[in-house]
C-alpha cells in the first residue's frame, strides 16, 4: 500500500516513510504481537500457561521474552526504537 500511495518501486525501500508515519515494518509488528503473546502467556491465571512459559524461558532467553519483566510501555517503546535503529541503519 505504500508503495502504491508513495510511488515507489518494488526495488526502493520504504522503511523510512513507515518510521515517518509512526508505523512497523513486518518483521517489527510481529515482534511486537510475539511480545504481547508472552506477556499475557507470563500473565495468565492458567498454571498450565505460566509453566510452559517459564520452560520456554529457560531454554530461550531472548530480547522479547525478558520483555514480560518490564512494564508494557517500557517494551512496545522498546519494539519502536528497534525499528528507528533498523530505519536509519545503511543497507
Amino acid at each position: 500500500m505504500i508503495r502504491r500511495l508513495f510511488s515507489y518501486n518494488k526495488w526502493e525501500s520504504v522503511k523510512t516513510v513507515l518510521l515517518g508515519l509512526g508505523l512497523l515494518n513486518i518483521t517489527h509488528l510481529i515482534m511486537l504481537r510475539k511480545m504481547n503473546f508472552y506477556r499475557h502467556a507470563f500473565l495468565s491465571e492458567n498454571n498450565v500457561m505460566c509453566t510452559i512459559f517459564m520452560s520456554f524461558l529457560k531454554n530461550n532467553c531472548g530480547v522479547m521474552l525478558k520483555s514480560v519483566f518490564m512494564f508494557k510501555s517500557a517494551a512496545v517503546n522498546m519494539v519502536h526504537i528497534s525499528f528507528e535503529l533498523y530505519a536509519s541503519s545503511d543497507d
